[in-house]
């Protein structure tokens, strides 16, 4: 069986460099890794709907910052002039500090 370590690694090898930074790779690869995140908590047993809900919030979030020319380093510019973008991004900002902290002691789980 792979490991979700060897889909990470492929990406690595992928997009590696300056490549890696780019919007396009950089989406790939945050929305991969929280998809990995999510199946490899399934695989452990642990069941938390609230980092569940976390994850799909960031997926969501990393496309929307994309789309609007931000990244979680950038915010977009249509968050200083549009109230509900406003709204949207501190929604994902919540759901993005909610799954940091859980990764701070759940980081094994992608060792997978």
């Amino acid at each position: 069986m792979r490991s979700y370590k060897a889909v990470r690694k492929y990406l690595d090898e992928k997009f590696s460099g300056s490549e890696k930074l780019k919007p396009e790779p950089r989406l790939a690869r945050q929305i991969t890794d929280l998809i990995l995140l999510k199946a490899a908590m399934k695989d452990s047993g642990e069941v938390n709907s609230a980092i569940y809900s976390a994850i799909d919030t960031c997926i969501e979030g990393f496309i929307w910052l994309y789309r609007h020319g931000g990244t979680h380093d950038r915010i977009p510019a249509i968050v200083d002039t549009d109230i509900a973008a406003r709204q949207y991004y501190e929604h994902f900002r919540v759901n993005w500090d909610i799954l940091q902290n859980y990764m701070r002691t759940h980081a094994s789980l992608m060792d997978m």
